[in-house]
């Protein structure tokens, strides 16, 4: 039964890759691609640093996953928790990363960035062995391990994307607007993505006395960070809304538009609502429309806006054709369910307001059945007012 996973090579499983391909590097392009168009970017150099991007963050995500899973190793062990390079040898797991980060840098030797984006990605580098690497290991020290990982796994990167394509454009108004909002954004964003991984490993970290924040402060303290960090999110995709919208106000409708459904169709869903799920199999808000949308929509918005991009599009259809596919067979059973709502609320208001109708036109028929019952009674003695013309 066990065979399959162990003939695995310690490459292929220690670098993890459904754990970033398409959550982190999806998130990642999008910030480009709303960098790029914010930047009225030109289309030829910045593909070529795009592609030079992609590349490179396979590299470095999978030197960070070996980085970790190696220092992890100890503690994987007491809490008896399967680790992918515990199996080789010192020697081999230094080949790996040595490996890793030399894809990750190598795209930078031939597209040379400027210096802002090479400090950032000397960051990208460095962060890792902080947040994984005794002395320092703040992956075990509460509120300091979700500050670095979210730097790490988002912040960091959504940068580095911002800094590269504007190298290609003009730092405008509204890049400014999305370069800040992408930030806030994805901090708060990166923060909710740690203290779910932490919720759904914290038996293990106990167990290995790994201090994290969740193992420290409980369940109801990071339900409340939980939501701080979703408030902030939100707060920068206001603002990076606000920010497309100067640039291709279609783009910012239709994104907004989306969720409107999704907040509508969350009206009749009994599915719990939590910042923070505690389980692997759990939904998280907001996480998965982050990893299509935003990048298809603004691939499109790019090429309405210069035929040169047309490149993207197709790179984007076949490098994440899974995570296409499945938000698009989401997308459509939203419209499927929020029309059905609707259909259903419209045929439900429908009866209610024919019920007003009729109840309204009943009692206003007894109220003047009422008021013309005494006159009639009054005409009928003759001792009523204008009732001799009447008898006559």
């Amino acid at each position: 039964m066990s065979g399959p996973s162990r003939s695995r090579s310690p490459l292929s499983s220690g670098v993890r890759s459904q754990l970033w391909w398409a959550p982190k590097l999806l998130p990642v392009l999008a910030a480009a691609t709303m960098a790029a168009l914010t930047a009225i970017a030109e289309p030829a150099p910045t593909l070529v640093r795009l592609g030079a991007m992609l590349v490179s963050a396979v590299g470095l995500a999978a030197a960070a996953h070996l980085v970790n899973d190696w220092a992890d190793i100890g503690s994987d062990a007491a809490a008896d928790k399967p680790n992918m390079v515990a199996a080789i040898s010192p020697l081999q797991r230094m080949t790996l990363i040595a490996a890793t980060y030399s894809w990750g840098i190598a795209p930078w030797l031939l597209v040379r960035p400027g210096s802002a984006a090479i400090a950032l990605l000397g960051l990208l580098v460095v962060l890792p062995m902080i947040y994984s690497v005794r002395p320092l290991r703040l992956k075990g020290r509460g509120l300091l391990g979700v500050i670095a990982d979210a730097l790490n796994a988002h912040v960091a990167p959504t940068a580095f994307a911002f800094v590269l394509v504007v190298e290609q454009g003009t730092a405008t108004a509204g890049w400014k607007l999305a370069f800040a909002g992408a930030l806030v954004w994805s901090f708060g964003f990166g923060v909710r993505g740690i203290l779910n991984h932490q919720s759904v490993d914290r038996s293990n970290d106990r167990l290995a006395n790994v201090q994290t924040f969740v193992v420290r402060r409980g369940r109801r303290a990071t339900l409340r960070l939980g939501w701080l960090a979703l408030y902030i999110e939100i707060a920068g995709l206001v603002a990076m809304a606000v920010a497309v919208g100067m640039t291709a106000p279609w783009a910012a409708a239709v994104l907004v538009a989306y969720l409107g459904l999704w907040l509508l169709d969350r009206r009749w869903e009994s599915r719990p609502f939590h910042p923070v799920p505690d389980r692997s199999d759990a939904w998280m808000p907001l996480a998965e429309f982050y990893e299509v949308w935003p990048l298809v929509v603004f691939t499109i918005a790019l090429c309405a806006h210069d035929t040169g991009w047309w490149p993207l599009p197709i790179a984007v259809l076949v490098g994440f054709r899974r995570p296409v596919a499945k938000q698009t067979s989401d997308l459509a059973a939203l419209l499927s369910h929020v029309f059905k709502d609707l259909r259903t609320t419209g045929a439900w208001a429908g009866w209610r307001l024919s019920s007003a109708a009729i109840r309204f036109s009943y009692s206003a028929a007894v109220v003047t059945r009422t008021r013309a019952s005494p006159r009639r009674s009054r005409c009928s003695t003759g001792s009523g007012p204008n009732c001799e013309n009447r008898g006559q």
